[in-house]
């Protein structure tokens, strides 16, 4: 298993430099202000080190933990172009949110939700929809000090993968892991003073 987080955790973290930095190449070359490029290096990495990670993972994911996760892919997917139309048209608010909280929605309707002992289907789907919307838009206004956001990112990824591992829950250590790396890849040219920012994609 450890070594299995680590090989997940290496190849997004080589893979998300490797993008940022490209990325944060091709923009300098067209803008003199700090391009806000790292939600694409995110979601490639998270879209390309899947395929790698389900490689070294195929025999310790079930059925249902491959479903879940196609879920967690489509919907985070869908998420990323909100904010990449954010980044580019400036959104309402009110556009932003109603985006959100229909993609909430879908993973809800899909079957993913938190299960928390004692306030029943309604009360779980209600901490879930809060949660995904709350945590995106908590996270986009953390997004002003240089690496406030994706610092806090790493550690709570890093933890929770972590966490996850000690549970038994191997697939979630994994994709936290993934993420992981994803972050710390963005963060090297995140940190004081930053060359690139996130945007809210």
């Amino acid at each position: 298993m450890i070594i299995r987080l680590l090989l997940v955790f290496i190849v997004s973290f080589l893979l998300s430099a490797a993008i940022t930095f490209q990325l944060l190449k091709k923009s300098k070359d067209s803008t003199k202000a700090v391009p806000c490029v790292g939600g694409i290096a995110f979601w490639f990495t998270f879209v390309a080190a899947s395929f790698f990670m389900f490689m070294v993972t195929l025999d310790a994911l079930s059925s249902l933990d491959l479903d879940g996760f196609i879920i967690i892919l489509i919907t985070s997917t869908l998420m990323f172009f909100v904010g990449a139309i954010d980044d580019k048209k400036d959104l309402s608010a009110s556009t932003q949110f109603l985006a959100q909280s229909l993609i909430a929605f879908f993973v809800i309707v899909f079957g993913l939700r938190t299960h928390i002992a004692g306030i029943g289907v309604i009360g779980n789907c209600a901490v879930t929809f809060l949660w995904i919307v709350g945590i995106t838009n908590a996270f986009n206004h953390l997004d002003i000090v240089d690496g406030l956001a994706a610092g806090i990112a790493f550690i709570c990824c890093v933890t929770f993968s972590i966490v996850s591992a000690l549970t038994g829950n191997g697939s979630l250590a994994m994709i936290f892991a993934l993420l992981a790396g994803s972050v710390l890849g963005f963060l090297k040219y995140n940190f004081p003073i930053a060359k690139v920012y996130m945007g809210n994609a």
